[in-house]
């Protein structure tokens, strides 16, 4: 997984032979007693590198470039059978305008998935619906530019927290939104949906928990 990255800050300089347990590395956390490896946070803080100069917003992109992670995300992942979080979010991965890698959708025991402001684009591949267990997921900021809401998402429902937010999205807000009766969350801000159909109206009123 690491030789198919560009880490230019030697964040993961811990992932060697010489480290022989990989509970140690950086960004990876694994149970207590059974060692199996049950999270990676390898997020970078895109907005940490926001700046105000003298009233101006601005953003310093040659440090994000030196920190933040590249490359590609090696199908090697889906091999971690015990990963139930994984937070790649902030990063920017080889080729704007990449997908997000259908693989995933393999990795049935994830709860948490973040790959907000990751630069993925085009459509999210259906195998993210096989992801029952999920309950926080997190893909705001990415370029779905002229794609409806997919209705798998919507078919989610362990899902208790839902940023579909700058994302691009067009078209009706789907009714089915209202299958996802555990969210606590939900951001569909910043996109061109509209709510002529008055199903989804109806349909809110099942997210008691929201």
């Amino acid at each position: 997984f690491k030789n198919n990255l560009i880490d230019p800050s030697n964040r993961l300089w811990s992932w060697n032979h010489n480290h022989t347990n990989c509970c140690h590395w950086y960004g990876v956390l694994c149970h207590n007693l059974t060692s199996h490896l049950l999270q990676l946070h390898l997020n970078t803080s895109y907005y940490a590198f926001e700046y105000d100069y003298d009233g101006n917003y601005d953003f310093d992109w040659e440090a994000y470039r030196r920190w933040s992670f590249g490359g590609e995300i090696s199908p090697c992942l889906a091999d971690l059978k015990h990963l139930n979080y994984l937070d790649l979010s902030g990063n920017r991965f080889l080729g704007e305008g990449m997908s997000i890698p259908s693989f995933l959708g393999t990795m049935t025991s994830l709860t948490h998935l973040d790959l907000s402001l990751t630069g993925f684009n085009g459509k999210i591949p259906p195998q993210i619906g096989n992801l029952s267990k999920l309950r926080y997921l997190d893909l705001s900021d990415n370029y779905f530019e002229g794609m409806a809401i997919p209705s798998f998402l919507c078919a989610m429902t362990s899902l208790t927290h839902l940023d579909l937010s700058h994302t691009g999205f067009m078209g009706k807000i789907p009714s089915q939104i209202g299958n996802l009766s555990n969210l606590l969350y939900l951001d569909l801000g910043f996109n061109n949906l509209f709510a002529e159909n008055v199903e989804w109206v109806s349909s809110m009123w099942k997210l008691e928990y929201l």
